[in-house]
């Protein structure tokens, strides 16, 4: 190994500022506010399941109890890069070194968590240190984004509940309380769009965004058939596979447009 080649590339990529462009961040609190939090999600926990399966659920409504109850298992994902990462933020960030990660040190690790992370100006200590200059956020449509300082971050819309999920009636519901009217035909549904991309862009809009499901694919569906599709969804009647394909490639459309 060219060492010298690698320590280059290393400080050069190091020394450029950190465009985070997906994130599931809360952005009226914008950090995890200890250990607890960061275990609790799913890399961590799905990791650990699997190499020691938990009986029952996570307690992920006490942090504490997490930390608890997931730190003991870590020793069994040492392998990952899910376990470094969490070891280079325990040392640089915490000032707690590798070795202090057993499970009979949990509640001082937790406690430490808590008397750094809990700071109210650890957030601007951690993007100062971080360098990290822009984050791009994870919104639903009916997501509160007044007061967003969007110097720093970018709304970006989930676009599942037009796409994938208009059969579902709650879906449906809580997208007419955001339009003002029920959906209840496929102007409604284009206006719920365009108001929803009237908020974002208000906000500094970053992009929209789907976990798009295998076999996805897009034709050209028009404003009849997808009225037609419409009306079942609305008259409680099932889609059938097709019909899921035809409305997915309808409402995919018309976010492009």
């Amino acid at each position: 190994m060219n060492h010298a080649l690698v320590s280059e590339l290393f400080e050069g990529i190091d020394a450029l500022p950190i465009i985070d462009i997906h994130t599931h961040v809360e952005w009226k609190t914008g950090t995890a506010a200890n250990i607890g939090e960061i275990l609790s999600y799913h890399y961590y926990t799905e990791l650990a399941n699997s190499a020691d399966f938990q009986e029952g659920k996570f307690p992920f409504d006490d942090p504490e109890e997490l930390t608890r109850v997931v730190l003991p298992k870590l020793e069994l994902i040492r392998n990952t890069v899910q376990y470094d990462w969490l070891m280079t933020i325990s040392i640089e960030y915490l000032g707690l070194d590798r070795y202090e990660w057993y499970p009979e040190n949990w509640k001082y690790i937790f406690d430490r968590s808590v008397e750094i992370m809990g700071r109210p100006e650890w957030r601007d200590e951690l993007l100062a240190q971080s360098d990290i200059v822009r984050v791009f956020l994870t919104n639903q449509y009916s997501d509160d984004l007044e007061g967003l300082d969007t110097t720093l971050y970018a709304p970006c819309l989930r676009t599942e509940p037009f796409i994938l999920w208009m059969d579902r009636p709650d879906e449906r519901e809580n997208l007419g309380a955001f339009l003002g009217r029920s959906i209840r035909t496929t102007e409604d549904f284009v206006s719920a769009i365009d108001k929803t991309f009237e908020k974002f862009t208000a906000h500094g809009m970053g992009y929209a965004a789907m976990s798009i499901p295998a076999g996805f694919e897009t034709f050209a569906v028009g404003d009849q058939d997808a009225q037609r599709l419409l009306d079942r969804m609305v008259a409680g009647s099932a889609l059938s596979e097709g019909d899921r394909r035809a409305w997915g490639a309808y409402a995919m459309s018309r976010i492009c447009d």
